[in-house]
């Protein structure tokens, strides 16, 4: 196979930045006249930027889901109500968002192209990097849990990617260890962060083998958010000495004004509070083996040609 193409990224939040457009359709920042590409990887693996929301079944509202939640049950970051959710669900995600790393432009024969078998004309993603960002993909219908009639509801979008530091706005260098552990360095501001794939993920797919989101991070504490008042008022309070916390804008990481800890805010809290108002991105790396697609389209190309 040929050595993976060089891809163009957003320096803002590390999504791929189409040739195509001046501006990032996820966080609106501007392109520079040379975009900052992703480290290769010649050795494989390649990382993709997933949002993901389900329907509430209360509220109606998609609720944004900001980490592999695995443990049979999400929470509304609107309404507050916890509800059943099959961790299986995502499987059928993950592997949509594998052919989307895997598939992916700036080339329409993806990251890792085949010298033997051409899949451009077939190739549901090459526009990916030329004009778009991402592909969409949503869940429909039913499954059966425990006896209950659960509807499928899970809506994910995909774009290529690397993690970069939001501070610094440059790529981190990343270490992905095969226990599920992965560790982020910023060579710039030195921050470095570790990030923990749960285990029963491992069962969604081969091919997911890191995670990097704040709620997967393993090295700084969550703020604590106490109950809410009388008037329906919740607060965010410092996890090592008490004190309260002030919010910055929709910043995840604060900076006790007291003891100097740093923290981590909650998604859920931030969408409550109105300081996040789209679905928080994560990031998840696949193997270097081809997607499911890759193996249909080459199937499918290799048939149309008689071979």
């Amino acid at each position: 196979m040929f050595a993976p193409v060089v891809m163009p990224i957003c320096a803002s939040c590390g999504v791929i930045a189409p040739r195509m457009c001046q501006a990032c359709s996820r966080c609106g920042a501007a392109f520079a006249s040379r975009p900052m590409t992703a480290p290769r990887h010649d050795a494989g693996g390649y990382w993709v930027g997933v949002r993901c929301t389900f329907q509430c079944r209360s509220c109606g509202f998609a609720a944004p889901l900001d980490q592999l939640d695995v443990d049979g049950s999400v929470e509304c970051a609107y309404c507050g109500l916890r509800q059943k959710f099959e961790p299986s669900t995502w499987s059928e995600a993950l592997e949509f968002a594998h052919a989307v790393g895997d598939l992916a432009g700036p080339e329409p024969e993806g990251r890792f192209p085949d010298p033997s078998v051409w899949i451009g004309p077939a190739n549901p993603f090459r526009d990916i990097g030329e004009t778009l960002t991402f592909s969409e993909f949503r869940q429909s219908g039913f499954e059966m849990t425990d006896g209950l009639t659960i509807p499928k509801s899970l809506q994910i979008q995909a774009a290529p990617g690397f993690p970069v530091c939001a501070r610094c706005r440059t790529t981190l260098a990343v270490q992905a260890a095969s226990d599920g552990r992965t560790t982020t360095t910023c060579s710039s501001c030195g921050d470095s962060a570790t990030f923990t794939l749960p285990d029963r993920a491992r069962s969604f797919g081969e091919a997911l083998v890191a995670v990097v989101a704040q709620e997967h991070r393993v090295n700084r504490m969550n703020a604590t958010v106490m109950a809410p008042s009388d008037a329906g008022v919740s607060a965010l309070v410092c996890p090592n000495c008490g004190a309260p916390l002030t919010l910055h804008g929709g910043d995840r990481t604060i900076r006790c004004q007291f003891c100097s800890a740093f923290c981590r805010v909650p998604g859920q809290f931030l969408v409550r509070s109105g300081q996040e108002k789209s679905t928080v991105r994560r990031e998840s790396a696949a193997s270097s083996k081809a997607a499911p697609e890759r193996t249909r389209l080459h199937s499918r190309c290799l048939r149309s040609r008689g071979v």
